[in-house]
Protein backbone atom coordinates (compact mmCIF):
# COMPACT_ATOMS: atom_id res chain seq x y z
CA UNK A 1 0.00 0.00 0.00
CA UNK A 2 1.28 3.74 -1.02
CA UNK A 3 -0.05 6.59 1.39
CA UNK A 4 0.21 9.99 0.25
CA UNK A 5 1.04 12.46 3.09
CA UNK A 6 -0.35 15.79 2.62
CA UNK A 7 1.00 18.20 5.23
CA UNK A 8 2.91 22.10 5.49
CA UNK A 9 6.57 21.75 4.59
CA UNK A 10 9.41 20.69 7.12
CA UNK A 11 11.15 23.74 8.14
CA UNK A 12 8.56 25.87 9.29
CA UNK A 13 6.32 25.57 12.64
CA UNK A 14 7.70 22.65 14.33
CA UNK A 15 3.75 22.38 15.43
CA UNK A 16 3.04 21.04 12.10
CA UNK A 17 5.70 18.04 12.86
CA UNK A 18 4.10 17.16 15.92
CA UNK A 19 0.87 16.91 14.00
CA UNK A 20 2.34 14.26 11.54
CA UNK A 21 3.74 11.89 13.64
CA UNK A 22 0.84 11.75 15.36
CA UNK A 23 -0.83 11.08 12.26
CA UNK A 24 1.47 8.10 11.40
CA UNK A 25 1.09 6.57 14.11
CA UNK A 26 -2.22 6.34 14.05
CA UNK A 27 -1.60 4.59 10.48
CA UNK A 28 1.30 2.19 11.56
CA UNK A 29 -1.74 1.18 13.90
CA UNK A 30 -4.19 0.56 11.22
CA UNK A 31 -2.15 -0.47 8.41
CA UNK A 32 0.53 -3.81 8.32
CA UNK A 33 2.72 -2.72 5.14
CA UNK A 34 2.39 0.32 3.48
CA UNK A 35 5.14 3.18 2.26
CA UNK A 36 4.34 6.82 3.19
CA UNK A 37 4.80 9.36 0.39
CA UNK A 38 5.05 13.17 1.02
CA UNK A 39 2.98 15.47 -1.12
CA UNK A 40 6.04 17.67 -1.52
CA UNK A 41 7.98 15.29 -3.22
CA UNK A 42 8.15 13.77 -6.43
CA UNK A 43 5.56 10.82 -7.18
CA UNK A 44 3.06 8.89 -9.74
CA UNK A 45 -0.60 9.45 -8.35
CA UNK A 46 -1.59 6.40 -9.89
CA UNK A 47 0.19 4.57 -7.61
CA UNK A 48 -1.35 5.92 -4.51
CA UNK A 49 -3.89 4.09 -2.55
CA UNK A 50 -5.00 6.19 -0.07
CA UNK A 51 -4.23 10.28 0.13
CA UNK A 52 -4.20 11.17 3.78
CA UNK A 53 -4.63 15.50 4.89
CA UNK A 54 -2.12 15.51 7.75
CA UNK A 55 -4.18 18.45 9.94
CA UNK A 56 -3.54 21.48 7.17
CA UNK A 57 -5.05 23.68 5.58
CA UNK A 58 -7.19 25.15 8.40
CA UNK A 59 -10.90 26.00 7.49
CA UNK A 60 -10.74 29.74 7.21
CA UNK A 61 -12.49 32.79 4.94
CA UNK A 62 -11.94 32.98 1.88
CA UNK A 63 -10.10 29.90 1.37
CA UNK A 64 -10.76 29.65 -2.17
CA UNK A 65 -8.08 32.64 -2.20
CA UNK A 66 -5.44 30.55 -0.10
CA UNK A 67 -2.29 28.94 -1.95
CA UNK A 68 -2.79 25.86 0.52
CA UNK A 69 -6.52 24.93 -0.84
CA UNK A 70 -5.32 25.66 -3.98
CA UNK A 71 -2.50 22.96 -3.77
CA UNK A 72 -4.80 20.41 -2.23
CA UNK A 73 -7.36 20.26 -5.20
CA UNK A 74 -4.77 19.80 -7.58
CA UNK A 75 -3.66 16.93 -5.85
CA UNK A 76 -7.16 15.36 -5.30
CA UNK A 77 -8.04 16.00 -9.21
CA UNK A 78 -4.96 14.33 -9.95
CA UNK A 79 -5.45 11.16 -7.65
CA UNK A 80 -7.49 8.09 -9.68
CA UNK A 81 -11.25 7.28 -8.61
CA UNK A 82 -9.64 4.42 -6.97
CA UNK A 83 -7.77 6.81 -4.13
CA UNK A 84 -9.24 6.71 -0.84
CA UNK A 85 -9.36 10.32 0.91
CA UNK A 86 -9.16 11.09 4.37
CA UNK A 87 -8.87 14.02 6.39
CA UNK A 88 -7.32 13.36 9.82
CA UNK A 89 -7.85 16.33 12.52
CA UNK A 90 -9.35 19.12 10.24
CA UNK A 91 -9.53 22.58 12.51
CA UNK A 92 -10.76 26.14 11.88
CA UNK A 93 -8.47 29.08 12.01
CA UNK A 94 -11.16 31.77 12.63
CA UNK A 95 -11.22 35.11 14.46
CA UNK A 96 -12.37 35.33 17.78
CA UNK A 97 -13.56 39.43 17.84
CA UNK A 98 -16.42 38.67 16.47
CA UNK A 99 -19.32 36.04 15.09
CA UNK A 100 -16.74 34.02 12.97
CA UNK A 101 -19.82 31.79 11.36
CA UNK A 102 -20.61 34.86 9.44
CA UNK A 103 -17.01 34.74 8.06
CA UNK A 104 -18.44 31.37 6.56
CA UNK A 105 -22.45 31.69 5.88
CA UNK A 106 -22.60 35.55 5.23
CA UNK A 107 -24.17 36.51 2.11
CA UNK A 108 -21.78 38.19 -0.08
CA UNK A 109 -20.67 36.25 -3.20
CA UNK A 110 -17.12 36.22 -1.25
CA UNK A 111 -18.57 34.04 1.58
CA UNK A 112 -20.70 31.87 -1.30
CA UNK A 113 -16.65 31.14 -2.50
CA UNK A 114 -15.34 30.50 0.29
CA UNK A 115 -18.14 27.77 1.07
CA UNK A 116 -18.68 26.26 -2.80
CA UNK A 117 -14.87 25.54 -2.05
CA UNK A 118 -15.24 24.25 1.01
CA UNK A 119 -18.10 21.48 -0.23
CA UNK A 120 -16.33 21.02 -3.54
CA UNK A 121 -12.74 20.00 -1.62
CA UNK A 122 -14.19 17.54 1.38
CA UNK A 123 -17.37 16.08 -0.25
CA UNK A 124 -14.98 14.02 -2.01
CA UNK A 125 -13.10 12.66 0.76
CA UNK A 126 -14.16 9.25 2.45
CA UNK A 127 -13.48 10.00 5.64
CA UNK A 128 -13.34 13.40 7.66
CA UNK A 129 -12.21 13.84 11.73
CA UNK A 130 -12.39 17.30 12.86
CA UNK A 131 -10.51 19.01 16.00
CA UNK A 132 -12.59 21.83 16.97
CA UNK A 133 -16.21 22.17 16.99
CA UNK A 134 -16.06 25.26 15.42
CA UNK A 135 -14.75 23.18 11.92
CA UNK A 136 -17.37 20.22 12.93
CA UNK A 137 -20.28 22.96 13.12
CA UNK A 138 -19.05 24.35 9.88
CA UNK A 139 -18.76 21.49 7.83
CA UNK A 140 -22.18 20.14 9.32
CA UNK A 141 -23.94 23.13 8.67
CA UNK A 142 -22.86 22.26 4.41
CA UNK A 143 -23.73 18.87 4.55
CA UNK A 144 -20.21 17.05 4.73
CA UNK A 145 -20.29 13.74 7.09
CA UNK A 146 -17.76 13.94 9.52
CA UNK A 147 -16.22 12.87 12.83
CA UNK A 148 -16.09 14.95 15.37
CA UNK A 149 -12.74 13.76 17.09
CA UNK A 150 -9.39 14.82 18.63
CA UNK A 151 -6.67 15.98 16.67
CA UNK A 152 -3.98 13.67 15.65
CA UNK A 153 -1.41 14.94 17.81
CA UNK A 154 -3.21 13.25 20.66
CA UNK A 155 -1.40 10.57 19.88
CA UNK A 156 2.30 11.68 19.62
CA UNK A 157 3.47 10.50 22.21
CA UNK A 158 2.48 7.64 24.83
CA UNK A 159 0.73 9.63 27.51
CA UNK A 160 2.70 8.85 30.84
CA UNK A 161 4.24 11.12 33.96
CA UNK A 162 7.41 11.66 31.78
CA UNK A 163 8.52 14.48 34.60
CA UNK A 164 12.40 14.82 35.62
CA UNK A 165 13.14 16.98 38.64
CA UNK A 166 10.46 19.91 37.53
CA UNK A 167 12.75 23.11 37.95
CA UNK A 168 11.02 26.33 36.10
CA UNK A 169 7.76 26.75 34.09
CA UNK A 170 7.85 27.01 30.67
CA UNK A 171 6.34 29.84 27.99
CA UNK A 172 6.04 28.84 24.39
CA UNK A 173 6.15 32.08 22.93
CA UNK A 174 4.21 33.22 20.18
CA UNK A 175 4.18 36.55 18.24
CA UNK A 176 0.48 37.44 16.75
CA UNK A 177 2.05 39.94 14.62
CA UNK A 178 4.29 37.32 12.22
CA UNK A 179 2.21 33.99 12.51
CA UNK A 180 -0.84 33.94 10.75
CA UNK A 181 -2.56 34.98 13.44
CA UNK A 182 -1.90 38.84 12.15
CA UNK A 183 -4.57 38.10 10.10
CA UNK A 184 -7.20 37.52 13.01
CA UNK A 185 -5.99 38.96 15.48
CA UNK A 186 -6.88 43.15 16.05
CA UNK A 187 -3.71 45.09 16.81
CA UNK A 188 -5.40 45.89 20.35
CA UNK A 189 -5.63 42.04 20.94
CA UNK A 190 -2.43 41.62 19.93
CA UNK A 191 -0.44 44.26 22.07
CA UNK A 192 -2.31 42.67 24.89
CA UNK A 193 -0.88 39.09 24.48
CA UNK A 194 2.94 40.30 23.92
CA UNK A 195 2.38 42.57 27.05
CA UNK A 196 0.60 38.92 29.01
CA UNK A 197 3.97 37.16 27.68
CA UNK A 198 6.38 39.89 28.88
CA UNK A 199 4.79 40.54 32.30
CA UNK A 200 4.46 36.68 32.51
CA UNK A 201 8.75 37.00 31.57
CA UNK A 202 9.24 38.98 34.22
CA UNK A 203 7.37 38.10 37.25
CA UNK A 204 7.97 33.83 37.07
CA UNK A 205 11.39 34.26 34.85
CA UNK A 206 9.89 31.22 32.75
CA UNK A 207 11.99 29.56 30.21
CA UNK A 208 11.03 30.18 26.78
CA UNK A 209 10.68 28.53 24.37
CA UNK A 210 10.39 29.01 20.06
CA UNK A 211 8.50 26.62 17.87
CA UNK A 212 9.07 28.94 14.83
CA UNK A 213 12.14 31.25 13.41
CA UNK A 214 9.62 34.11 12.87
CA UNK A 215 9.37 34.72 16.87
CA UNK A 216 13.37 35.07 17.00
CA UNK A 217 13.48 38.97 16.03
CA UNK A 218 10.87 40.15 18.73
CA UNK A 219 12.88 38.23 21.48
CA UNK A 220 16.26 39.42 20.59
CA UNK A 221 15.03 42.92 20.49
CA UNK A 222 13.26 42.31 23.85
CA UNK A 223 16.82 40.82 24.85
CA UNK A 224 15.51 37.72 25.97
CA UNK A 225 16.99 34.21 26.97
CA UNK A 226 15.41 31.80 24.57
CA UNK A 227 15.88 28.13 23.23
CA UNK A 228 14.57 27.43 19.56
CA UNK A 229 13.09 24.25 19.42
CA UNK A 230 13.82 22.37 16.31
CA UNK A 231 12.63 18.77 16.87
CA UNK A 232 10.20 16.70 18.40
CA UNK A 233 12.10 15.09 20.27
CA UNK A 234 13.85 18.23 21.88
CA UNK A 235 10.34 20.07 22.29
CA UNK A 236 9.58 17.11 25.00
CA UNK A 237 13.17 16.83 26.77
CA UNK A 238 12.50 20.15 27.28
CA UNK A 239 8.92 20.02 28.67
CA UNK A 240 10.28 16.72 30.75
CA UNK A 241 11.27 19.51 33.40
CA UNK A 242 8.20 22.06 33.39
CA UNK A 243 6.12 22.89 36.73
CA UNK A 244 3.94 23.87 34.55
CA UNK A 245 3.48 25.20 30.85
CA UNK A 246 1.77 28.63 29.41
CA UNK A 247 1.79 28.02 25.56
CA UNK A 248 0.77 30.26 22.70
CA UNK A 249 0.99 27.17 20.28
CA UNK A 250 -1.38 24.34 20.34
CA UNK A 251 0.83 22.01 18.98
CA UNK A 252 3.25 22.56 22.39
CA UNK A 253 0.25 22.56 25.02
CA UNK A 254 -0.94 18.88 23.42
CA UNK A 255 2.44 17.47 24.18
CA UNK A 256 2.73 18.92 27.87
CA UNK A 257 -0.44 17.48 28.72
CA UNK A 258 0.46 14.23 27.25
CA UNK A 259 3.40 14.83 30.02
CA UNK A 260 0.60 15.18 32.63
CA UNK A 261 1.72 18.97 32.85
CA UNK A 262 -0.83 21.77 33.76
CA UNK A 263 -1.13 23.87 30.55
CA UNK A 264 -2.65 27.33 29.55
CA UNK A 265 -2.81 28.22 26.25
CA UNK A 266 -3.19 31.74 24.92
CA UNK A 267 -6.47 31.83 22.46
CA UNK A 268 -5.27 33.94 19.12
CA UNK A 269 -7.92 32.42 17.23
CA UNK A 270 -10.58 29.39 17.00
CA UNK A 271 -7.47 26.76 16.94
CA UNK A 272 -6.70 27.25 21.26
CA UNK A 273 -10.51 24.95 21.10
CA UNK A 274 -8.23 22.23 20.03
CA UNK A 275 -5.35 22.40 23.22
CA UNK A 276 -8.97 23.42 25.32
CA UNK A 277 -10.46 19.31 24.77
CA UNK A 278 -6.99 18.18 25.52
CA UNK A 279 -7.68 19.76 29.03
CA UNK A 280 -5.49 23.08 28.33
CA UNK A 281 -7.03 26.24 30.65
CA UNK A 282 -7.44 29.43 27.98
CA UNK A 283 -6.45 32.07 29.80
CA UNK A 284 -7.40 36.01 28.76
CA UNK A 285 -4.80 37.96 28.19
CA UNK A 286 -6.01 41.07 29.50
CA UNK A 287 -4.24 40.98 32.61
CA UNK A 288 -1.75 38.08 34.63
CA UNK A 289 -3.57 35.86 37.10
CA UNK A 290 -1.81 34.14 39.70
CA UNK A 291 -1.06 31.19 38.35
CA UNK A 292 -0.65 29.55 41.68
CA UNK A 293 -4.57 29.65 42.29
CA UNK A 294 -4.75 27.33 39.78
CA UNK A 295 -2.20 24.84 39.95
CA UNK A 296 -2.50 21.64 42.20
CA UNK A 297 -0.65 21.57 45.37
CA UNK A 298 2.47 19.74 44.75
CA UNK A 299 3.82 18.66 41.63
CA UNK A 300 0.37 16.04 40.75
CA UNK A 301 0.57 14.35 37.44
CA UNK A 302 -2.74 15.71 35.61
CA UNK A 303 -3.53 13.19 32.44
CA UNK A 304 -5.90 13.28 30.41
CA UNK A 305 -8.44 10.80 30.81
CA UNK A 306 -6.89 7.58 29.25
CA UNK A 307 -10.43 6.85 27.83
CA UNK A 308 -10.68 9.54 25.78
CA UNK A 309 -7.62 8.70 24.07
CA UNK A 310 -7.82 4.88 23.82
CA UNK A 311 -11.67 5.60 22.37
CA UNK A 312 -9.86 8.05 19.91
CA UNK A 313 -7.41 5.82 19.13
CA UNK A 314 -9.97 2.61 18.11
CA UNK A 315 -11.86 4.54 16.27
CA UNK A 316 -9.76 6.06 13.89
CA UNK A 317 -8.02 2.85 13.17
CA UNK A 318 -11.33 0.93 12.84
CA UNK A 319 -12.49 3.62 10.45
CA UNK A 320 -8.94 3.62 8.64
CA UNK A 321 -9.07 -0.07 8.54
CA UNK A 322 -12.82 -0.25 6.75
CA UNK A 323 -11.79 2.10 4.30
CA UNK A 324 -10.23 -1.18 2.50
CA UNK A 325 -12.82 -3.53 3.89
Amino acid sequence: MKILIHHPSIGGNLGDRVILEGTERLLSWAYEDFEVIYSNRIYDPREIDLFVMAGTPWIWDMCDRSDKYRQLEEIIESLPVKTKRVALGLGSCLPLASNSFVYIFGEDPIRERTRATLVDIYSRFDFISTRDRWAYFILKLLNIDIHKGLCPAIHFIDQKDWRQDPTHPVLVFINPSTSISAVSCDHIFSQDLLGFQKQFYQEYAPKVLLMDKSDIEWCEHAEWHYQLVESTSELVRELHHAKFVVSGRVHAAIPARLLGLQTFILPLDSRYLTAVKCGAIPVLTSGLPDFSKYLHSGDDYDPIPPTLIALDKKYMVKRLQELFN
